[in-house]
């Protein structure tokens, strides 16, 4: 039996982070819907690069979706959880840029809409770059730790995504020492 593809949309193309999830989600197999941006000049760039995505006119359109599963984000990070609470409350999961939050009430709220909604609000941590990492942030140190990564030519992690432990505030279930 072969599984569904993950069916994702794209808004918050703020930040440069934003190709490289999409860039992963597609190596990964998901399918690109749709994105949406209102800055022109952000989605002339991104349409350039993903020419087979479509632009829709509304965040309405994404999020009355009820096909796209999850909402990728790399927008101005003080709008990032925001954006993630709406995705959550509309059925949908998130994978932000990081910093995923930028205040400890984003925190509380998302962690009460997370636990009211049942869905992932992911934070993609990325590596990027044309020299391998340094030892620190070897692959070796972090498979442990991906839920879905890719490996460069050089062997190490290009992309991170972790599903953030917000509903609970126990030390050992954020990685906290």
């Amino acid at each position: 039996m072969t599984q569904a593809k993950v069916r994702f949309a794209v808004t918050g193309l703020n930040h440069d982070h934003i190709y490289g999830q999409t860039s992963s989600m597609l190596d990964a197999g998901a399918e690109a819907v749709c994105f949406y941006a209102p800055e022109d000049d952000l989605v002339a760039q991104f349409a350039a690069a993903y020419p087979q995505i479509p632009r829709v006119n509304t965040l309405e359109k994404i999020l009355e979706d009820d096909s796209i599963q999850l909402v990728l984000n790399a927008g101005i990070p003080v709008e990032r959880a925001p954006m993630g609470i709406k995705v959550m409350q509309h059925g949908k999961d998130y994978m932000v840029d990081k910093p995923g939050l930028t205040t400890l009430e984003q925190l509380s709220e998302l962690r009460q809409v997370q636990a009211e909604t049942g869905q992932i609000y992911s934070v993609c941590y990325s590596v990027f770059g044309a020299e391998p990492p340094p030892k620190r942030m070897s692959s070796s140190n972090l498979v442990p730790l991906a839920k879905s990564s890719k490996r460069s030519a050089w062997g190490h992690i290009n992309a991170i995504c972790l599903p953030v432990p917000i509903g609970s505030s126990s030390k050992s279930n954020t990685g906290a020492s």
